[in-house]
C-alpha cells in the first residue's frame, strides 16, 4: 500500500468533515443531520484556519488521512474569508443557543495547553489528526506523524 503524502485539495473537505464527524462521535450528541454536518464543518475549519502545516495522505489519489498543525512562527497554510464567515457566524450562533456550554471543548483544551505550559514551551501544536476509520491499523497515521516529525524536526509539539 504506497501512501503519497501532500497538501490536501479543497474537493477533499467534505471528507475531511465526515473523519471529524465520525472520529469525534458527534452522532453521539444529536440525531440531527444538519447539526451533526454543521459541527463537524466548524470544527474543521475552526482547524484548518489554524493551520500552518496541512499533510493529506493518499492512496491511489484519495484521502485517507489528513494531519494538521499549528506551529510557532509559521504562517498560516490555508485562508478563506467565506471560512471565517462561517466560524464566526456558528461561534456566534452556538453562543446564543448554548449559553456558552458549547465552548466547554476548547475551554478545557485551553486549560491543558496552559497547564503545559507552566512546565514546558512547546513550538507548536497538533490539532487533527484523523485516517479513514475503514482503513484503522494499517499506518497511515503514524505515516503522518513521522512527517509531522520529519518537517518540525527536534520541536516539541503539543497535541490538542
Amino acid at each position: 500500500m504506497d501512501i503519497e503524502l501532500r497538501n490536501i485539495s479543497k474537493k477533499d473537505f467534505k471528507r475531511a468533515i465526515e473523519f471529524c464527524r465520525i472520529g469525534m462521535n458527534v452522532d453521539y450528541y444529536t440525531n440531527k443531520p444538519f447539526e451533526i454536518y454543521l459541527y463537524s464543518k466548524y470544527f474543521w475549519y475552526m482547524e484548518l484556519l489554524r493551520a500552518t502545516q496541512i499533510i493529506g495522505a493518499y492512496i491511489n489519489g484519495e484521502m485517507v488521512g489528513v494531519l494538521l498543525a499549528d506551529m510557532n512562527g509559521e504562517k498560516k497554510a490555508y485562508k478563506s474569508i467565506s471560512a471565517n464567515i462561517f466560524i464566526k457566524t456558528s461561534e456566534l450562533l452556538m453562543g446564543l443557543i448554548f449559553k456558552g456550554g458549547a465552548n466547554v471543548y476548547s475551554e478545557t483544551n485551553d486549560k491543558m495547553l496552559a497547564e503545559f505550559k507552566g512546565k514546558k514551551s512547546p513550538d507548536g501544536e497538533m490539532n487533527f489528526l484523523a485516517v479513514d476509520p475503514k482503513l484503522n491499523g494499517k499506518g497511515i497515521g503514524t505515516v503522518l506523524l513521522n512527517e509531522l516529525s520529519k518537517r518540525e524536526k527536534g520541536k516539541l509539539i503539543y497535541l490538542s
